[in-house]
């Protein structure tokens, strides 16, 4: 454990601790480890600033020396020319402008045309170049032809410039001028290549246009003689006279037709009116009837004949009511009112039987007249249907003459401009702006890869450091107890080398040195073994450890003058009969009788335990090595030892050996009350934790907590900031010095 500078002052403030539960009985397999936190990740990329920084300046200062060599043994020129494509719809002739295409089309267009100056066609022509066989390019190859044309394939490019009509073509070659002869040799074909398909194109239409009109002019003539004999064998004029004349007759009937249609529904109507059941009687009282009764001569002379006997008889009732005239004028009234009646139902009766044999007749007359125009209506619209369908084909095959007329006409007039833009320069829809020898050379440019280099490099700087984190096993700090061990973390005591205020003898830690970070990280961790279960449940503490040189013999000294400088009354056990060193701490020899005399019977404790410089701190030694130290352990004796020892002192400390070298460590792990485990950052591995734990568990021993040992104080370390303020506080002007000289490390702290 290394130096830290420290000024004596007053005691450290007191240092965040992970929160305790009262003691715990490991169980269960561990939890699973839990991800990297921002935290964890910042603190990693501090701790290994220096492997990142070292990464990226080899990296960047290899990329720079790579460049140089490039850019002086291998350099690439890259000749560039511009490919402008036009519209593929080319302008009418005597047009300035054809019609613009949609963007989509003229995007697939130019890229289509990209894909042209790469095809394997024009590459093999332009390999054929005499200026192409003379460059130094193509002689590297030895007249491989084929690997020629795979290399000039990979070196060309030929990209679309966004949002325009170009096309930029280019190739790489270290020799800038043998670059923009190669890039022009491969356009003068892709020109070549564009000009004869727009030429064989142009001709291929103009052929078939010209097919088409001869097909047209005689589909023309053909039809026309048919029109002609048509109109001969028809007689057309004479046709559409009787069409016009035979349309006006069916008008006529037509119009004739619904007026007999209608006088038919009137007579149906009437002839119903005098058929239905009860029509006689329903048609006495109407005006016809009546009047076909009144003018009978015989109704008449009744009637003149009632009116007279009414007349006498209202006379004779004036003078002789009851006279025999009287009752001879009343049965004269009643015989001429029956024959008045009998007379008007034999009139109703002849009138109804005529009238209905009248509507009969009309009925029947009317129907024939219907039937009648209906048949000649029919035969006058067969004949018009006739004369109208000669006529339908007549006017068809004029009109098919017409279309084909104008399809000639839009036919020649497409002959017509193919023939002038067979003579027009805008029939080829590109241009080209040829290559000129570049400048300068395109790579490697140290603009980009120096930049390049230094990403490259932290990237893998950061990620080498990511790579040493990932595949270390051990426990680093505090967090890591807690997260990845899910096991109490009872204090974290920081190494020695790094505390300057610390003396060459850890064990005279809390007596030489009372104001250190180490001493207070002691103080801590007798404050959180206080308070990590009931007092009754931690009368005798056991410190372990998973292997050798983890600190725990130091652990145990002074955790033991910790709590006797408390006040309580301490007894610390060498139980460790492989490497005893606890009594050596305070200065007593080991080769002296101790606790395995006392096991086997041949002395007692209150001779063998012996006082310390501190008043409530005493020391029982291990004793010589017995040639059984687990049976030993393992009998009655020891607990009953520590039973008699609890009436002398508050707390028994014993000093055992690792728990997964010897199995003595788990035989006293059963004898006391709990277990401290002793770990070394950065030494023990989690698996040898885990496994000491299990092991703890197995023997139901009770594991109090973890005490995390020699933790450094380095760039990213747990104790970096928590070392600055704990001297910056305890320095009276902010300077950590120590007689009289400044320390370095000390500015170093203060100035980050």
């Amino acid at each position: 454990m290394s130096q830290i500078t420290t000024v004596p002052g007053t005691p450290m403030p007191p240092m965040v601790q992970v929160p305790l539960s009262p003691g715990m009985r490991p169980s269960g397999p561990p939890m699973p480890q839990q991800a990297f936190t921002p935290q964890d990740i910042i603190r990693m990329l501090k701790k290994r600033i220096w492997l990142i920084v070292i990464v990226a300046i080899l990296v960047f200062v290899g990329s720079g020396v790579g460049t140089y060599f490039w850019a002086k043994y291998y350099p690439t020129y890259r000749a560039t020319a511009l490919v402008e494509v036009k519209s593929p719809n080319p302008p009418a002739p005597m047009e300035k402008q054809g019609q613009l295409p949609n963007k989509d089309i003229m995007e697939q267009h130019i890229n289509t045309q990209a894909r042209m100056i790469k095809a394997m066609g024009i590459l093999n022509k332009a390999l054929e170049d005499p200026v192409v066989r003379g460059t130094s390019w193509y002689q590297s190859f030895g007249n491989d032809v084929p690997k020629a044309l795979l290399d000039m394939d990979e070196r060309l490019a030929a990209t679309p410039i966004r949002d325009t009509w170009f096309i930029n073509v280019g190739f790489a070659w270290r020799h800038d001028g043998e670059s923009a002869q190669i890039v022009n040799a491969i356009l003068d074909q892709y020109l070549r290549r564009v000009s004869d398909a727009s030429q064989g194109r142009s001709r291929t239409d103009l052929a078939l246009y010209q097919r088409r009109a001869q097909e047209l002019l005689s589909e023309i003539s053909l039809k026309k003689a048919a029109l002609a004999r048509d109109r001969a064998s028809y007689n057309i004029p004479v046709i559409e006279r009787r069409q016009a004349d035979v349309g006006a007759k069916v008008a006529s009937l037509n119009e004739l037709l619904e007026e007999r249609l209608t006088g038919q529904e009137q007579a149906q109507s009437l002839y119903d009116m005098y058929h239905r059941p009860g029509a006689q009687t329903s048609m006495a009282d109407t005006p016809e009837m009546r009047q076909a009764v009144d003018f009978d001569p015989l109704v008449r002379t009744y009637t003149a004949q009632l009116a007279d006997a009414r007349l006498n008889l209202e006379t004779a009732r004036e003078y002789r009511p009851k006279h025999g005239l009287t009752l001879q004028l009343e049965r004269q009234i009643q015989t001429i009112e029956r024959q008045l009646n009998a007379r008007k139902s034999e009139l109703l009766a002849e009138n109804f039987r005529q009238m209905s044999e009248r509507t009969q007749v009309e009925l029947d007359g009317i129907t024939r007249e219907v039937i009648s125009l209906q048949n000649r209506m029919v035969e006058a619209k067969h004949e018009l249907d006739d004369l109208e369908a000669h006529m339908a084909k007549y006017r068809a095959d004029e009109r098919d003459i017409q279309n084909l007329e104008e399809q000639l006409a839009t036919v020649n007039d497409h002959i017509m401009r193919l023939r002038i833009q067979q003579e027009d320069p805008e029939l080829v829809r590109v241009s080209i702006s040829r290559a000129e020898r570049p400048l300068e050379r395109s790579s490697p440019s140290f603009k980009v890869n120096l930049p390049a280099g230094l990403m490259l490099g932290l990237m893998l700087g950061v990620g080498f450091a990511f790579l040493l984190e990932f595949l270390s096993s051990t426990v680093k700090t505090p967090a890591d107890v807690v997260r990845q061990l899910h096991l109490p973390l009872l204090g974290q005591v920081p190494s020695q080398e790094d505390d300057e205020a610390s003396p060459e003898d850890m064990n005279k830690l809390l007596i030489e040195s009372p104001h250190s970070i180490l001493a207070e990280s002691f103080r801590q961790l007798r404050t959180n073994f206080l308070f990590a279960g009931p007092p009754e449940q931690q009368r005798t503490v056991l410190v372990t450890s998973c292997s050798p040189e983890e600190g725990k013999t130091c652990i145990a000294v002074n955790l033991a003058t910790s709590l006797a400088l408390a006040g309580q009354k301490v007894l610390l056990i060498d139980a460790n009969f492989r490497r005893p060193s606890a009594a050596e701490a305070f200065g007593l020899s080991d080769g002296q009788q101790g606790l395995s005399d006392i096991l086997v019977g041949r002395a007692s404790a209150s001779n063998l335990i012996r006082p310390t410089q501190h008043d409530n701190l005493d020391v029982l030694p291990a004793g010589p090595l017995p040639p059984n130290p687990a049976e030993l352990l393992g009998n009655d004796h020891l607990k009953g030892l520590l039973q008699e020892l609890k009436g002398r002192y508050q707390t028994i400390i014993l000093d055992g050996p690792p728990l997964l070298v010897v199995s003595d460590a788990l035989v006293l792990a059963t004898a006391v009350d709990t277990a401290i485990l002793t770990i070394r950052a950065g030494h023990t591995a989690r698996g040898a934790i885990l496994r000491a734990r299990e092991q703890l568990r197995r023997v139901n021993a009770r594991l109090s907590g973890i005490v995390l040992n020699d933790v450094r104080i380095t760039r990213g370390g747990y104790f970096r900031q928590m070392y600055r303020t704990y001297y910056e506080y305890h320095a009276p002007e902010g300077l950590l010095e120590k007689d009289g000289e400044e320390q370095p490390e000390a500015e170093e702290v203060k100035s980050e």
